[in-house]
């Protein structure tokens, strides 16, 4: 466009420098990925990443940090992880650990209370709908869980 000449000599050859300039570097698909998944709620953080993204498939929550709740969570935490990237978490109340599970983009959480004591049943957690549901064997989540993550 400036009618200069941009052309070099190279062993005698004439050729035309070019630059490659990539634009999809990893900042530019985090600032996707939070500019199309992060919601505010009531001033709180939610990061609504498709299961495909999230960095943890799951959350084991036991409803009190006390025994025999933590124990059983744990062995939960222990079957899942081996197929799963779940976390576990004690701390805090369980309206808070929803939350903070929720800031990071973990689509499901899983909470272990009482009434697991007595029929191993668990509490499921959906983050987008915040839906509940009662899983009757804990045996079945890792079924349920490739389903609802849409794992193959």
């Amino acid at each position: 466009m400036s009618g200069q000449e941009m052309e070099v000599l190279d062993d005698g050859q004439k050729i035309l420098p070019h630059v490659f300039e990539l634009s999809m570097g990893v900042d530019r698909s985090l600032y996707c990925i939070l500019e199309n998944f992060l919601d505010l709620e009531d001033g709180k953080a939610v990061l609504r990443l498709p299961p495909y993204l999230a960095p943890i498939d799951a959350a084991i929550l036991p409803l009190v940090s006390k025994e025999p709740l933590t124990g059983r969570a744990m062995e939960i935490y222990d079957e899942l992880r081996r197929d799963f990237d779940v976390e576990y978490d004690d701390s805090g109340s369980i309206g808070r650990r929803y939350m903070r599970y929720d800031g990071v983009g973990v689509p499901i959480c899983i909470t272990v209370d009482h009434q697991t004591m007595e029929d191993d049943t668990v509490t499921v957690r959906f983050r987008d709908s915040t839906h509940q549901i009662r899983v009757d064997d804990v045996s079945d989540l890792p079924c349920l869980l490739r389903e609802w993550l849409a794992y193959p």
